[in-house]
Order: structure tokens, then sequence, then C-alpha cells
């Protein structure tokens, strides 16, 4: 499975963050979301967590929680057959960080993973890969 990093150090060392990106302070312990305004603190008890793994069927669709600030996550369909890293702005946009072939975003087409069926919330994460897929999603959001 492939692992998944947030930008991590120092809070003085800290740079200005994408918009979606998270942060981590290691002598701190805060956690910070990059925003068209800045870095945003994130307090840790309004961090939320989702998790997924079953079986989906082609043209079914996964809904993710509804969230209010921006959400980052990770999918899996099968094993490691398609794979991304995600990020999710206040409006429904995702933008991939990475993704293997058959994988878009904001877009329903066929033959692919579809994260986001439009620039939409909450966020639908489709199969559209032809048959039958296990999917792992993990997605944290504020």
């Amino acid at each position: 499975m492939a692992g998944l990093k947030f930008r991590r150090g120092l809070k003085t060392d800290l740079p200005t963050l994408a918009a979606g990106e998270p942060g981590f302070c290691t002598d701190t312990y805060e956690l910070f979301i990059g925003s068209a305004g800045g870095n945003k603190n994130i307090p840790a008890s309004s961090v939320r967590f989702y998790g997924y793994s079953a079986s989906t069927a082609d043209d079914a669709s996964v809904t993710l929680p509804t969230h209010t600030l921006t959400g980052h996550g990770f999918v899996i369909a099968g094993n490691n057959v398609e794979t991304a890293e995600f990020y999710l702005t206040t409006d429904g946009t995702v933008t991939l960080v990475y993704n293997s072939d058959n994988v878009v975003a904001n877009a329903n087409t066929d033959a692919n993973l579809c994260i986001g069926t439009a620039v939409q919330t909450p966020l639908l994460i489709k199969n559209r890969l032809g048959s039958p897929s296990v999917l792992t999603i993990v997605f944290w959001y504020v």
C-alpha cells in the first residue's frame, strides 16, 4: 500500500501550504491545512476520520461525509490496481496529489475510478472500472 505523508517539521519551518494540503508541527503537535487565505490551524478535536473498505459494484458510488473546510484522503481499488491521494476544497473541488492511470477527478468517465463525478459536496467516489472492485478509502476532514 502506498504511504501517505504530511508536510511536517518544526512550527518555525512550516511553509505556506497549498489549499487543502495538511502540515503537522512536530514540536507543538499542531495540525495546519493550507487555504487561499494562508495556513489554518485545525484543533485536533475538530478533525474527523472516515474509513471504508468493501466490494463496490461497477457504476456504484461511495458517498463521503460532508466537510465544512477541507478534506484529504486516499483510495485504493482492488489489490493496488488503481490508487490516488487527493485534497478536497470547501466547494467540492478535488485535486489529485498522485494517481494511477485510470483515476480521474471531478469527472464521470467510463473505465476509470472517479473521485468526484463533478465539483460536488458531499463527495462521491464512483467505480467505473468495468467490474466490481474492493474500494479502500481513508478520508479525514474538517
